[in-house]
């Protein structure tokens, strides 16, 4: 089973997103099943910072919950506050912070005083966790700190607070796009990007020139947010003529701003060098909605990179009309599989019925990656009269990973749903893993984020890639 869950993986590439090592530490943390108050007297009686940072650590990941049961738990961590190591203090702080101790505050503000720096920028973080208006003042002084990294904290902190300071929303902000250090401005034009508004416009365009590759991404990101129209020229051009880290920001931002003016400079860009730039192309695109993309973004199906091939479908699928049905017909028959691919598959998505009779024909198609997109279309469709076709290919078959198609595509197919967010939202509970990791991608790939209180259930799924597929999912709708 392992093995056919690992090609199931391999055919969703884009979507079945393996984690990193901080994830898997995350859920060994979950597990963890020391009862807090023990750790709490372990902290009390460890001697060394080694130890005592380690408890804190495993503090921190208590869940909300608990600390509830356990209210006596705050007020014992508050006095290593005033630790007089200042490793232990910080990290303190920013367990009480995520304990949402408001008891804690006053300290961390007047550690914000502290001679050591490190102190400073971890008391501003913890202020930004807690986001208490009372800490405004001296995060507002904190922006004028010698040091660059307080600065830079001051300014995300003050993004958290969203508190007007001295009359002056964001002016401080503002005043820090022209600090000397490119980490303050880049952390300025950020903050300025999450609660900034029309009066801060101008400035983050202006930071669009910044001679900072960091600065110019987070300004870029910022008038996304913002969806300034204005800022359309100049992100154009950097789309044209930046770096790849400012290119993929200004496509990024152009696709925010939802205004389909931007449409060609973006579908010029298709065939930039760099695939990642290419796929934040993509992405744009299918959120601009413009129909004049279609034939641009399927084209994109013969593309180099198997991950910009995955994602075709759903871009187009996003994009098509009713009346797009006889031109995505004809590239069912196109020469190149690859077209005949996406454009099958791209049909379903669209939830397009009258497919079906044409899906049923690529099921005998002599490429085997046509007969698999036409398997999972007819699944997604509901395509029961497809059955006895998908049964056959389940049977005979030769190449297995259309036979491991055709398994999922049968129990989809049988499913009884009106749409097909419906129909993959029951594919999570089905018993057989490969139908639960498709319908985690899937759901995950067509943004539905209707799905998001199913998805949350396969967190604990029994099999490892449909845990992280789902765990993906939900941060990814979450952030939509």
């Amino acid at each position: 089973m392992c093995s056919r869950l690992r090609r199931w993986a391999a055919v969703l590439l884009l979507f079945a997103v393996a984690t990193a090592g901080c994830e898997e530490r995350q859920r060994q943390d979950r597990e963890y099943r020391s009862d807090p108050v023990e750790l709490q007297e372990a902290l009390s009686a460890s001697s060394t910072r080694k130890d005592r940072l380690e408890i804190l650590d495993l503090l921190g990941a208590t869940e909300d919950a608990v600390i509830k049961e356990h209210p006596e738990l705050p007020p014992a961590l508050r006095p290593l506050l005033d630790d007089p190591d200042p490793m232990v203090a910080a990290k303190t702080g920013d367990v009480l912070a995520r304990w949402g101790d408001a008891e804690a505050v006053d300290r961390l503000i007047e550690m914000m005083s502290s001679d050591n720096p490190w102190v400073r920028i971890s008391a501003a973080s913890s202020l930004a966790t807690l986001a208490d208006s009372r800490a405004v003042a001296a995060i507002a002084e904190a922006t004028l700190d010698p040091d660059e990294n307080v600065r830079a904290q001051a300014c995300r902190t003050l993004a958290a607070l969203r508190q007007p300071v001295d009359g002056r929303p964001h002016a401080l902000l503002r005043d820090r796009l022209r600090d000397r250090q490119p980490s303050v401005r880049a952390a300025a034009a950020n903050a300025l990007g999450r609660v900034g508004n029309a009066d801060d416009h101008t400035a983050l365009r202006q930071s669009l020139r910044d001679s900072s590759e960091g600065v110019v991404v987070e300004a870029a990101k910022g008038l996304g947010r913002l969806r300034d129209r204005g800022a359309i020229p100049v992100l154009e051009e950097i789309l044209a003529t930046g770096t790849q880290a400012t290119q993929v920001a200004a496509a990024a931002a152009l696709g925010k701003i939802r205004d389909r003016r931007a449409v060609p400079a973006l579908i010029a860009q298709l065939d930039h060098e760099d695939s990642i730039v290419r796929g934040e192309v993509m992405r744009s695109l299918s959120d601009l909605g413009d129909r004049a993309a279609l034939l641009p973004l399927l084209a994109m199906s013969v593309d180099e990179d198997p991950l910009i091939q995955t994602f075709v479908p759903f871009t187009v699928g996003r994009l098509y009309s009713p009346e797009d049905f006889e031109l995505l017909k004809s590239k069912m028959a196109d020469d190149l599989p690859e077209v005949r691919t996406a454009a099958s598959f791209s049909l379903a998505i669209a939830s397009e019925h009258r497919a079906v009779p044409f899906l049923r024909e690529g099921l005998a198609d002599p490429d085997h990656r046509v007969r698999m997109a036409s398997l999972s279309a007819l699944g997604l469709l509901g395509a029961r009269e497809a059955v006895p076709e998908i049964e056959n290919l389940l049977l005979y078959d030769p190449n297995p990973q259309v036979r491991d198609n055709a398994k999922v595509a049968l129990r989809m197919a049988r499913i009884e749903a009106d749409t097909i967010t419906v129909r993959l939202i029951q594919g999570l509970a089905n018993d057989l893993p490969a139908v639960r990791l498709s319908s985690t991608t899937l759901l995950t790939a067509i943004k539905a984020k209707s799905a998001l209180p199913a998805l949350r259930l396969r967190l604990d799924d029994e099999e490892e890639l449909i845990r992280n597929a789902a765990r993906y999912g939900v941060k990814h709708l979450e952030e939509e």
